[in-house]
Order: structure tokens, then sequence, then C-alpha cells
């Protein structure tokens, strides 16, 4: 495999880190009792994904530089229901094959319950489009993205201070850091 093919590889499992965003709680089995903790319950709007990004992206040095907007926003009911919503989160990244740019647009509901400060997805559906290019030439990208929609995924940690919420993903191989949201009327 070429260096260009490996860099392209990287930006691809770096976009569908990025996608990885919207569903990123492992699976609870149907059919439980709903648990929702009541400090998640609300309406949360992204103040700090970029962080998150930037922890993810720092094991790969193939990204030099990285550059978040738009936003992301959750909405958790006390009936244990949840959407979570991408409103033109961009990245755009500096990488050894040149400059990259991912746009995401879409919606993800399903339910959800906590246990121990951990948030867990089931009954899982939506659609995630990205678009996803490379040294402004357009990478083929499965929309919806593949393995967004269903119950895949893996622990989220979740902690509420106040009007803030930081969701955690608990990836095998790396600590990261968290998103950061603001409650929302």
């Amino acid at each position: 495999m070429g260096f260009t093919e490996r860099v392209r590889q990287v930006v691809l499992a770096g976009a569908l880190a990025l996608a990885g965003l919207a569903l990123v709680a492992v699976p609870a089995p149907r059919g439980l009792v709903v648990r929702a903790d009541s400090c998640l319950t609300g309406n949360w709007q992204s103040t700090d994904i970029e962080t998150y990004l930037r922890s993810v992206f720092a094991a790969s040095p193939a990204f030099s530089s990285l550059q978040v907007s738009g936003s992301q926003s959750y909405t958790f009911a006390e009936d244990g229901t949840f959407v979570n919503t991408y409103d033109g989160v961009t990245v755009q990244a500096e990488t050894a094959a040149g400059a990259m740019t991912v746009r995401m647009f879409g919606t993800v509901s399903g339910r959800y319950q906590t246990q121990d400060g951990v948030l867990t997805t089931s009954e899982v559906s939506g659609s995630i489009d990205a678009a996803v290019a490379l040294g402004g030439q357009p990478l083929p990208v499965a929309t919806p993205v593949p393995g967004l929609i269903g119950d895949t995924g893996m622990p989220v940690a979740f902690s509420c201070a106040g009007d803030t919420l930081a969701l955690t993903p608990q990836f095998p191989d790396r600590e990261v850091a968290p998103m950061i949201f603001a409650r929302r009327p």
C-alpha cells in the first residue's frame, strides 16, 4: 500500500471517528426499564467538540491541524428517548495528503438509559449524511454512514455540573477529552 493510499485510509478513519460522535453509546438490551439520570434530561447544545476531536486525532501523525465549526445538539427526554442532531458540523484538517474537509448533517434518535454514569442506547434510527474531500477531491463515503445507525458503538461516560454536560466516549485503546454541551431552553 502506497503512502497516499495509507493517508487516504487514515483520513477516512478520522472522518468516521467524527461521524462516530453521532452514536457512541453501547446498545442496551431491548425491553429494559428506563433509568434516566435527571441531570441528563433536557436540551443540550455543543460548546466544545473541537477539543474532543483534537484528542481523537492526536493519535494519528497524518493530521497537522484541525478546525471545527457547526453545531451538534442532544435532547434527552424523561421517557428515555433521545435525539442527536448535526447542523453542518464541519472539520477542516491538514493532512500529509493535503487539506481534508468533512461536513455532516442529519439526525439520529432512539432510546437511552443511564447507570452508574454511563449512557447506553437502543432502538436507534436516523440518517447522518457526510461529505468528505481530500486535496479538493471528493472521497467516496457511504451515506448514511455505515455503523452509525443501529445498535453499535461504545460506552459513553457522562457527567453534569449545573448547566454543563460532558460526554466522554470510552475508547478501548486511548483516553479522549469530553464533548462539552450547555443546557438550552
